[in-house]
């Protein structure tokens, strides 16, 4: 299978490559950062540069260099890596011609999920766990906030953990709101925080279906246990099936602390940043997405429980 990797995000995109690689896919990539090292013979068999990408590139410059690449190179599937390349990559899906993308929401849907405040918006809406959030778009919203500490504090769109600021208490809210005076440059959410530890479910779904899934706990800076969950996967199996999903997702909840309920966070409609990690444990969702891009036969998932922890590499040992 010859596979092109849209990149707006090497991270993301070293963590995908490394997936395909192990079922000895030919990577083509495109969208690297200048002198990006994903450029070596090591991951990627062909390097193109195709310049711009992003929110705002869906014009017919970004399919034409996308539908050439493809035709040059013999390329069955797309994949995006990143935000605004999944999000660019959805915007034209339906008028590339050649080559299949894996399966990706409608722009309509992406949106929805990835912006927080209308996520936060549906999930109040569905009448599914999320925690009480205030929109503030400006400075005046944000002095006018009615929540009280503890709160988190966030960009309404962003990824990797970018800008989050935890307020425990009024005196440090009122200290960080100080701050946010100063630099207020984009739409941020206050949101109730919830006491207790992070758990993740990641999956692929095809029309609102669930194809293939993990559920993680983060133990330490490169190392997570996977798990089962059934509360997770009923919670996220429903917003799935709402929303008719497509795609690849990763879905962030926390566990209270005070009396063990689940209260879902966020919707990331893209690849994560330890999909890798998914692959040691069994999963290899890069390649899922593929084959179903392909249609070919769905491979066989073998999810193994345990923890996987990184040393040149992802490395798994089972529980």
């Amino acid at each position: 299978m010859n596979v092109l990797v849209l990149s707006d995000n090497d991270p993301l995109a070293e963590q995908i490559i490394l997936c395909l690689k192990k079922r000895l896919v030919r990577v083509t990539i495109t969208g690297l950062e200048v002198g990006s090292r994903l450029r070596s013979p090591f991951y990627c068999d062909r390097f193109v540069k195709i310049n711009p990408i992003g929110n705002s590139c869906w014009s017919d410059t970004l399919l034409n260099s996308i539908e050439q690449t493809c035709e040059r190179y013999w390329i069955d599937v797309i994949v995006p890596a990143g935000t605004g390349a999944t999000i660019a990559l959805a915007g034209i899906a339906s008028r590339i011609k050649g080559a299949r993308t894996i399966p990706l929401p409608d722009c309509d849907t992406f949106n929805k999920l990835n912006d927080k405040m209308e996520f936060a918006a549906f999930m109040s809406s569905q009448g599914l766990p999320h925690p009480r959030t205030w929109p503030t778009p400006s400075v005046a919203e944000l002095e006018q906030c009615p929540l009280v500490p503890p709160v988190i504090v966030k960009p309404a769109t962003g990824e990797g953990n970018q800008g989050i600021e935890l307020a425990l208490d009024s005196a440090k809210f009122e200290d960080l709101k100080s701050r946010l005076r100063n630099r207020f440059s984009r739409p941020l959410i206050v949101q109730e925080y919830i006491p207790g530890s992070d758990i993740d479910l990641s999956l692929v779904a095809i029309d609102g279906n669930v194809t293939a899934w993990t559920i993680q706990e983060r133990i330490a800076e490169e190392e997570v246990r996977f798990l089962s969950n059934e509360k997770v996967l009923e919670l996220g199996t429903e917003i799935i099936k709402r929303t008719r999903y497509n795609g690849v997702a990763h879905i962030d909840m926390r566990v209270n602390e005070c009396n063990g309920s689940i209260t879902v966070i966020e919707f990331n409609p893209r690849f994560w940043f330890t999909v890798a990690a998914s692959e040691a444990a069994g999963v290899n969702f890069p390649y899922i997405a593929c084959s179903l891009a392909a249609n070919k036969t769905m491979p066989e998932v073998t999810y193994k429980e345990g923890v996987a922890w990184f040393m040149n590499g992802w490395r798994f040992k089972s529980d």
